[in-house]
């Protein structure tokens, strides 16, 4: 809107004093000219004026059209009204922001109508009245002389320029940010930027030209750089303006680049602008001095890094170096200095640190093969290949891990594999060249300088695909080599490592390159011995001096070698196994070389003092020791073998096997008491319990006896005793037996007894079945059985109870032999309650066998019951099921009970608590197995001995008279069942049958009749003879009965 005149003003003012409301607001403000409440109720008086104006006519928007080109001067005098009040504010009051921003508002808002009915009306109907870009412009400038220390106002201000292309020119809007920048402190800055930066990147004409082709008259796309052909083009910004900011690149890069001073991290983004506008070098200082920036942040501790991590930056300024190394050579960026100190930092900080993070800019997860191909790949776009091949050379060098080495090795020969495509082709091309160049030719005779000139073109060309693929090959064989120097890069203490290195040069019949190789790593590792790995230092001692005599032929060279690292101790070993091999080494090459003289003389300064360092004591070592005294026993005296083993003893480094070998060699030479001195000194230095200690009493004695036999007994036994002292339980089985034979042979059999039974108590409980069986054995061939029963019953005792059982079973069967076969069955139930019928079945068969054999029918019942009560007094045992044959199922406490209770025919009352069933079972007499209570514990019982046995098998007789009839066998000790010839055989079955209805009728007597039921015979016809066989067959001579449990034979209490 123009200045308003004095007759509009006249006009204004008559207005007012027709409106009450806006007379009042005039006198108020007359009187308080600076009251600013004041003057905002009066614009918003003659707002509201405006929109009730505007509500009067049926349709708001045609009358905003017509109030705009002037048709309504009633409204268009309303809102030059209110523009005339808000001038008259701010100028009364210029440095109020609230009557500012009324009044920009005001004037923003007229501009926004101004903007809506241009675009909805034709342009030839448009007469603009006020408010245009110039005015609103203005205004704000009005208002910055006054406020420009406020950041909304400029904002405000930024906003109207973006949104309005064209309002003013790329220079002055620069110049106005500048002004905004300089207006407000340093901390205000970052309100400002925001708007400028989307200023900055509104679609610049580079971008338009590219964006916006357009068909010419040829029928050819061409770009246009024309004002409308961008506006159609480019994305609208603001509506009804017909074309975008088009700001040069250059403005838009320096804008940025202040930016940038203000933000350092922006450099990111700003490179990235410039890659994407094809200004690579700028770029590339932009990485670089973010990259400075990060380091500088990382040493400080300081965390900088918001847009991006220095991988990230070192990624990208790498590509750009190597992509456009001329570029960036011309912005000033020294690439190859740079990637070398980031590599040399990189190598430093890994050597320091286990990690690999690095402060200068790069980090772990940067390849340092990638860094060494991208150096390589700038100097080939350069044309530069022998430099790029140094630089292939050089990283393969210095990496030191695989994966780099992959990386590396991997661009290395696709680079040769170039060069050699590249050559082939060449040569192609020339062979088709000068083919066709041949046809043509019309003189066939003679060759000019022009074609002497070509073929030796085409002879250089064929000499540079030969040199290509000689170096493709060259690298492919080298591979190998190559990786095994990264390796030992990692850990130069890899004594592995080096030997492969040396066979791998071997394999290329390179041995001087091997020999050199084994002398570096002996310089590397002399000073870090204790740090090796993979191998003994002496192995690439031993391995450079086979190399020496194999490959090379050199005994000098080996020999010479062996002085330095023997004598002159170059190699400073850690331990001396180390150096011991080496002189050992060097004593077999003089043997191989069949130098006798000399290998006995090395071999003996080997072990002289001083031989070796001080820390290092060769003289117990026992390898040179063991060579010393095979080559003193091959090569050297009697005397000084006998001095070298008497050495080794006294100085107590000899071993077993030097004590078994100098005995051997006195008694191959008749020096028999020397021999046994011998012994008798390696079992001073080799006392029990070391292990070496039973071979030499062994040998010991064993040769003592083939030396002597029986002519020095005493001595004999006395070795023998003093072996068997000493001699720990569980090794001196094989000597008890070695003295019983001797014994047997040279003795007496009461002593070879005397010894086998202090084996039997001196061996360990695993042994001792099989000592006691021997005993027995021998007590049998040289005694008789007969002797043997206090050896089974002292076994029975001491032994565990499945091991006793099986004696009882062997006591037994010797009692059956001897026909004491009341004995045997006194035995074999004694020995029950020891026999689980479900780990010694053939406990069971036996008695079965032996009552089938030798009892009647009363006796076999018996075995059956018994054999019942035993189930069910061990079905409560819960056994390793892996140890059994098969699963076995498990009974309860109250389920074995019931079991009992049901096969004797009586009631069972369970017990009331669980925990307390042990106490108030009925079945008393067995108490836990030796495996949980002791060795030699056993079963206790009520029963006394084995007269009340016998007396219970005689209560069984009366309960059986009536069905199976008995016969007495008057010409044997026991009774026997007469069987004649028309009886059948027994049938087990019907036996339990009848054992079963027996004693459910009740007929078997408890334990109150006891005194009865001994009285009472069986039939009354013959009496006296029954009472004569039960006497006899009752008492039993020289047995020791002990206590039988009653719930063996049945009976509750």
């Amino acid at each position: 809107m123009s200045s308003i005149t004095e007759a509009e003003q006249d006009k204004f003012l008559r207005f007012i004093e027709q409106s009450e409301e806006l007379a009042q607001h005039e006198n108020h403000l007359h009187q308080n000219p600076y009251d600013v409440s004041a003057w905002i109720r009066y614009m918003d008086s003659v707002d509201d004026l405006i929109d009730s104006d505007k509500q009067r006519d049926p349709s708001s928007k045609a009358a905003t059209s017509s109030t705009l080109i002037g048709q309504d001067p009633d409204l268009a005098t309303l809102l030059k009204l209110r523009d005339w009040i808000g001038r008259r504010a701010v100028s009364l009051l210029p440095r109020s922001y609230k009557l500012w921003k009324h009044h920009w508002e005001f004037v923003l808002q007229g501009n926004r109508r101004q903007t809506q009915e241009r675009s909805q009306m034709k342009d030839s109907d448009v007469q603009i009245i006020f408010f245009s870009d110039q005015m609103v412009l203005l205004c704000f400038e009005r208002c910055l002389w006054t406020l420009s220390a406020y950041p909304r106002v400029w904002l405000e201000y930024f906003a109207f320029i973006k949104d309005h292309p064209g309002c003013m020119s790329v220079t002055t809007g620069r110049r106005t940010m500048n002004r905004a920048l300089e207006s407000l402190p340093v901390i205000q800055h970052g309100k400002l930027w925001s708007s400028i930066l989307e200023w900055i990147h509104a679609p610049d004409q580079q971008l338009l030209e590219q964006q916006s082709p357009s068909q010419g008259d040829d029928g050819e796309e061409t770009t246009t750089t024309t004002e409308s052909t961008m506006i159609a083009a480019a994305a609208t910004v603001s509506p009804g303006h017909e074309h975008q900011w088009i700001i040069p690149l250059e403005s838009r890069v320096r804008l940025l680049r202040r930016y940038c001073q203000f933000n350092p991290l922006y450099k990111s983004d700003f490179a990235e602008f410039l890659i994407r506008h094809k200004r690579w070098g700028e770029a590339a200082v932009q990485y670089q001095q973010l990259l400075n920036l990060t380091a500088s942040a990382a040493a400080n501790n300081n965390n900088l890094e918001s847009s991006g991590s220095r991988d990230a930056y070192w990624q990208a300024f790498s590509d750009l170096c190597t992509q456009h190394p001329d570029e960036v050579e011309e912005a000033g960026v020294t690439w190859e200095p740079i990637l070398r100190a980031v590599l040399r930092s990189e190598r430093q900080k890994k050597e320091s640190s286990s990690t690999t993070a690095t402060t200068d800019g790069s980090t772990s997860s940067l390849l340092e093969g990638m860094l060494w191909t991208q150096l390589a790949d700038s100097w080939i776009r350069r044309g530069s290949f022998e430099i790029a091949r140094s630089v292939y050379e050089e990283g393969l060098q210095t990496v030191k891990t695989v994966r780099d080495f992959s990386v590396l090795y991997d661009a290395y020969l696709e680079f040769e594999e170039g060069l050699l495509e590249a050559a082939t082709l060449a040569l192609e091309e020339e062979q088709t060249g000068e083919d066709t160049e041949g046809k043509g030719d019309s003189a066939p005779g003679g060759r000019d300088d022009f074609d002497i000139l070509l073929g030796e073109t085409a002879n250089s060309t064929v000499a540079d695909m030969e040199l290509a693929l000689a170096r493709a090959e060259h690298l492919t064989s080298r591979r190998a080599l190559l990786l095994n120097a990264v390796v030992l890069r990692q850990n130069p203490c890899s004594v592995s490592d080096w030997l492969q290195r040396a066979d791998l040069y071997l394999n290329l019949d390179l041995a001087g390159q091997a020999t050199n190789a084994l002398e570096e790593a002996l310089l590397s590792t002399s000073k870090a011995a204790h740090r090796c790995v993979n191998g003994r230092p002496h192995q690439m001692v031993l391995k450079l001096a086979q190399i020496y005599e194999e490959s090379l032929n050199d005994l000098g060279k080996a020999q010479s070698l062996f002085d330095r690292i023997c004598r002159k101790f170059e190699y400073n070993f850690m331990k001396a196994e180390d150096m011991a091999e080496c002189w050992a080494a060097w004593v077999e090459l003089m043997l191989r070389h069949e130098e006798w003289d000399e290998a006995l003389s090395l071999v003996r300064q080997s072990i002289a003092p001083g031989a070796g360092p001080k820390k290092l004591n060769l003289t117990k070592s026992v390898r040179l020791w063991d060579l010393l005294l095979d080559l003193e026993e091959s090569l050297g005296t009697v005397q000084t073998t006998k001095d070298a083993y008497r050495r080794v003893m006294e100085i107590k480094a000899a071993t077993v096997q030097h004590v078994l070998n100098c005995a051997s060699f006195l008694t191959d030479r008749q020096y028999f008491e020397e021999s046994f001195a011998a012994y008798e000194k390696g079992i001073e230095l080799f006392a029990f319990p070391h292990v070496g200690a039973k071979v030499l009493w062994k040998w010991y004695l064993t040769a003592f006896t083939n030396r002597y036999q029986g002519t020095k007994v005493e001595r004999t036994r006395e070795l023998f005793q003093r072996c068997l002292d000493d001699c720990p339980a569980e090794d001196s089985a094989e000597f008890f037996l070695m003295n019983g034979e001797y014994e047997e042979a040279y003795g007496f059999a009461k002593r070879s007894m005397s010894v086998y039974q202090a084996m039997c108590r001196k061996l360990p409980m695993s042994e001792k079945l099989l000592a006691y069986k021997l005993f027995i054995a021998k007590t049998t061939l040289y005694l008789g059985a007969a002797a043997t029963r206090d050896i089974f019953q002292e076994a029975i005792d001491v032994l565990k109870d499945q091991e006793a059982a099986l004696i009882c079973l062997d006591f037994a069967r010797m009692e059956t032999t001897l026909q004491e076969l009341e004995r045997a069955r006194a035995i074999y139930t004694y020995g029950a309650q020891m026999a689980d019928p479900r780990r010694l079945p053939e406990y069971w068969k036996g008695w079965n066998e032996f009552e089938i054999a030798h009892g009647n029918e009363e006796t076999f019942r018996e075995m059956l019951r018994v054999k019942r009560s035993v189930e069910a007094v061990f079905s409560t045992i819960n056994y390793n099921a892996s140890g059994l044959n098969e699963q076995l199922d498990t009974l309860t406490d109250e389920q074995a009970m019931q079991l009992i209770a049901d096969q004797e025919g009586v009631e069972h009352q369970p017990s009331s608590s669980a925990s307390s069933h042990l106490v108030q079972s009925n079945i008393t007499g067995f108490v836990p197995s030796t495996s949980s209570v002791g060795v030699n514990n056993k079963r206790s019982a009520k029963a006394a001995n084995l007269h009340e046995i016998e007396a219970r098998v005689a209560q069984l007789r009366k309960v059986t008279t009536s069905q199976l009839p008995l016969q007495e066998n008057e010409g044997s000790e026991g009774a026997e069942v007469a069987i004649g010839e028309n009886d059948e055989e027994i049938n087990i079955d019907d036996i339990d049958a009848e054992i079963e209805e027996a004693a459910a009728s009740g007929y078997i007597p408890n334990e109150d009749d006891k005194a009865t039921t001994k009285e009472h015979h069986i039939n009354s016809d013959d009496d006296d003879d029954h009472k004569k066989s039960t006497t006899k067959s009752n008492v039993v001579q020289g047995v020791e009965t002990k206590a039988i449990p009653p719930a063996v034979f049945g009976s509750l209490q």
